[in-house]
């Protein structure tokens, strides 16, 4: 009963202090010299929005004069404009429709970025990302952190084994940010993004994976599919969080786990 009554005091905490971040973030404040445009998914499940919401109003109010454009299937579309109403009138958000509304999410990750690959300051991040500070987008292709070697953990090896990279020493790279730095990749290069992840649902399919571990892998797909593309593309890359830096990590965090 303790537990309880501590979990819903926590939780009721924590919407006060995001309701106070949304009245801060709301304060207009001096433009950045550079201005971004953050792509976000949002689709299949409208509650997220709340939690959405924090992640634009952070992003908005320390790297001022950006955009963030939300791509939304049409259940979603509707209550998204109301929730970002605020935004959409001073003309930093824009809400987008999917023409895919109902392929898998890890698929529909994958076109986006085919969408803003070529796009200068173009990025996708996740909705569950709060910004502490102004974003410094490096100069090459750029991920949210590193977090271990495939080869290292099942059932991702037994997956690299299914696709015939048994002998690969590839990282598992966060996906809640990513950067394909403009010139970096050609239209040639996104079709094997897709490819990779069509390989991992045939291995998912076909046997390579155990049955109890596919539903992980699957819902991980777009993730390990990228990691294997990016390198094996040779194209230099970075993380935008260091692994282990607490300054990175105060300056951009999950609002839940990722």
């Amino acid at each position: 009963m303790i537990i309880k009554i501590l979990s819903t005091l926590r939780s009721y905490g924590k919407r006060v202090e995001h309701r106070l971040y949304l009245i801060k973030w709301s304060v207009p404040r001096k433009k950045h010299d550079t201005e971004y445009t953050a792509h976000i998914l949002l689709v299949k499940n409208p509650t997220n929005l709340h939690i959405a919401k924090v992640s634009v109003a952070s992003f908005l109010y320390h790297n001022p004069g950006s955009r963030v454009v939300i791509h939304c299937d049409q259940d979603t579309k509707c209550k998204a404009s109301k929730m970002f109403s605020f935004f959409i009138k001073k003309n930093s958000v824009q809400i987008v429709q999917l023409e895919n509304q109902f392929g898998e999410l890890q698929l529909q990750k994958i076109e986006l970025l085919e969408i803003i690959y070529q796009h200068e300051k173009n990025f996708y991040m996740d909705y569950v990302l709060k910004w502490a500070g102004p974003l410094d987008l490096p100069e090459k292709c750029t991920f949210y952190i590193s977090e271990f070697k495939l080869i290292d953990k099942s059932p991702f090896k037994e997956l690299l084994l299914g696709i015939n990279l048994k002998e690969e020493e590839i990282e598992m790279l966060n996906t809640a940010f990513v950067y394909l730095y403009p010139g970096s990749f050609d239209q040639k290069d996104l079709v094997q993004l897709r490819e990779i992840y069509n390989k991992i649902e045939k291995a998912c399919n076909s046997g390579n994976v155990a049955k109890l571990d596919r539903e992980v892998v699957m819902r991980l797909s777009e993730q390990i599919g990228f990691s294997i593309f990016l390198a094996k593309s040779g194209r230099e890359h970075c993380p935008l969080i260091t692994e282990g830096s607490r300054s990175d990590m105060n300056y951009l965090r999950p609002i839940v786990s990722i």
